[in-house]
């Protein structure tokens, strides 16, 4: 767990010339048009650090009886002090071209960046352009929740506006049910919002180094919003995944500290 541990607002319009902020998620140049295509349910797998402790591994990947996985996606987080902090592959390799980036908009600051495929050739927009597509992921924090906005093109080629929304942060689940982030759809069709994905944490992660499953739902698992949307959700899902390990190993550290400090008081009161 200890390994595990150490180890994405409202979108302006596509920029085609970005700022400074941005330059980090300009490359590399993601393929035009390409956005993967996601299995309706999936696991989260963390894999292990790198040898130069620079980046830490995880895999997407089917869940089959036995404990066996198959790996889909690698996925790379970048440590250290970078704006571009999230890289999704385009296959099981972590050496193979990157699919979508993610990172923060500038440094230690909320918001975050997510980068994917501009549109094909001919594909939408009147012409076509190789500056990745780069979206704002919102933080919405509360004291109770602990939520996130983003907004993409759906299938119809309109954009919607979608939230991350978490269980209540102040309380754990009941007893046998997991903690859960779902995707809502905050305005479908019928102008209704509707639960679109999920987000399950695994019940014991640090025994099976699988942080959780998200699955698809409604709208979502249809293919109505598209493989573009698709992305951009499993994207936000790897960003925010990302945000809170990392709070959580802040956290670890700073109770750490604090712990050698009462320690350390205490030993010097005995000596006295």
């Amino acid at each position: 767990m200890k390994a595990l541990k150490s180890l994405f607002g409202k979108d302006k319009k596509r920029s085609k010339t970005p700022g400074l902020e941005k330059e980090a998620f300009l490359r590399p140049a993601l393929s035009p048009g390409y956005y993967g295509a996601f299995p309706a349910t999936f696991g989260l797998h963390f894999l292990g650090r790198s040898q130069d402790k620079k980046a830490d591994y995880y895999i997407i990947g089917l869940d089959h009886s036995g404990a066996s996985v198959q790996p889909l996606y690698a996925v790379t987080v970048h440590k250290g002090t970078v704006k571009h902090q999230v890289t999704l592959h385009a296959g099981p390799n972590h050496s193979d071209a990157a699919l979508g980036l993610a990172g923060a908009e500038k440094l230690f600051r909320s918001m975050s960046l997510v980068a994917l495929p501009a549109p094909a050739a001919g594909s939408g927009d009147s012409a076509p352009t190789a500056v990745n597509d780069i979206v704002q992921l919102s933080p919405q924090k509360s004291l109770k929740y602990d939520n996130f906005n983003f907004s993409s093109v759906v299938g119809s080629g309109a954009r919607e506006d979608f939230e991350w929304r978490s269980d209540n942060v102040l309380k754990p689940p009941p007893k046998g049910k997991l903690y859960e982030r779902t995707l809502v759809r905050v305005r479908s069709g019928n102008g209704a919002e509707e639960t679109v994905g999920r987000w399950t944490d695994d019940a014991a992660p640090e025994k099976t180094a699988k942080l959780g499953t998200f699955a698809f739902e409604g709208s979502g698992a249809t293919g109505e919003l598209g493989s573009y949307w698709g992305l951009m959700a499993v994207m936000t899902l790897l960003r925010i995944t990302q945000i809170k390990l990392e709070a959580s190993a802040a956290a670890d550290k700073m109770l750490s500290a604090a712990a050698k400090v009462m320690l350390t008081g205490a030993g010097m009161g005995m000596g006295a």
